[in-house]
């Protein structure tokens, strides 16, 4: 063979090569908008595509049923999630979307911890809060299972769940919270 054809070959390799690398996530985002499956329902009656009057609304008529209260600082919406479990500390939900240019939902940034958390109280650690979250998340959503993925630039590996438009991504956030966040995957303001 000629040294033209190697490399001719070489380049070929490294294009197949190069097609088979996508991540796994990539992958199933592909897979999931090609469906054309469109899931805007959030959790208590807030949307993708809601205005924010229509979110502030919202929030207000469910903070009069004691749904939701204020969260810390002001900057966040605090919802008890309820917990059926004997010995379980209630897990608190801290929630506040991201706006589109035309004011519109287009992603929630979700922090959660156990109310009982205590530094001497190994039980309510973020790991354990983030497979009660998954749990909760799937019982909320069902749908496709959450996958691992593991990132280069983040200390702690991802649990993210695509079903048709949404994506759900949690990560642990040191020793007391679970940080993670609701994405509309068809907005075009949260491309990657």
């Amino acid at each position: 063979m000629k040294r033209g054809d190697w490399v001719i070959m070489g380049v070929i390799l490294s294009m197949v090569i190069g097609c088979e690398t996508r991540s796994v996530y990539d992958r199933l985002v592909e897979r999931e908008l090609a469906t054309g499956e469109v899931n805007d329902s959030l959790f208590l009656d807030f949307y993708f595509g809601q205005t924010s009057k229509e979110f502030f609304e919202n929030g207000w008529k469910q903070n009069k049923k004691g749904l939701i209260a204020q969260g810390p600082g002001n900057q966040t919406v605090r919802y008890v999630m309820p917990n059926d479990k004997k010995g379980e500390s209630p897990i608190h939900m801290l929630f506040y979307p991201d706006f589109d240019e035309q004011g519109k939902v287009k992603l929630m940034n979700l922090t959660f911890n156990y109310s009982g958390w205590a530094p001497w109280n190994r039980k309510f650690f973020s790991d354990s809060l983030l497979v009660a979250v998954q749990d909760t998340l799937m019982n909320w959503y069902g749908g496709n299972a959450f996958i691992t993925i593991t990132m280069d630039d983040q200390k702690n590996d991802l649990l993210v769940k695509v079903d048709g438009n949404r994506m759900i991504s949690l990560t642990v956030e040191g020793e007391q919270n679970v940080q993670g966040y609701i994405k509309d995957l068809t907005n075009t303001e949260n491309k990657e």
